[in-house]
């Protein structure tokens, strides 16, 4: 599914600006995450600032509390669709894939998906409803 009704932004002091996003097997909101699958998102914006280096953090937050989801590579401008350094006013697609463990609990949360620049200000920050099944 595409577009801004799956996610909401976090955040008007980021260093870019989410035009659409698009995650593997989602038709609607909450996105179903199976479990023993990898699930694939992109996020389209466009930089409001030059940015250096970007790193990646994906959570998933249960009753207020952020659990780390495993990624493949913190460094979000190797094997992520990013060339570094991002530069203001260009527009990029972020590339990611989310391994969903069979070990997970079915539970409902918000799969948070950050990229910081080199001094840890967000890039962009999106929330997206979710369920584990």
């Amino acid at each position: 599914m595409t577009g801004f009704d799956l996610f909401y932004q976090k955040g008007p002091a980021d260093l870019g600006t989410p035009t659409d996003v698009r995650i593997s097997d989602c038709t609607k909101s909450p996105c179903i995450l199976k479990k023993n699958t990898n699930v694939s998102i992109e996020v389209d914006f466009t930089a409001t600032a030059d940015v250096q280096t970007v790193k990646d953090a994906v959570y998933g937050i249960i009753a207020g509390i952020h659990v780390p989801f495993p990624t493949s590579q913190p460094d979000a401008c190797k094997d992520k669709g990013l060339t570094c350094p991002l530069k203001k006013g260009q527009k990029y697609t972020y590339k990611s894939v989310i391994p969903i463990s069979s070990t997970y609990p079915d539970i409902q949360l918000v799969v948070e998906y950050t990229i910081k620049n080199e001094d840890k200000k967000p890039v962009f920050c999106i929330d997206i409803p979710a369920m584990i099944q």
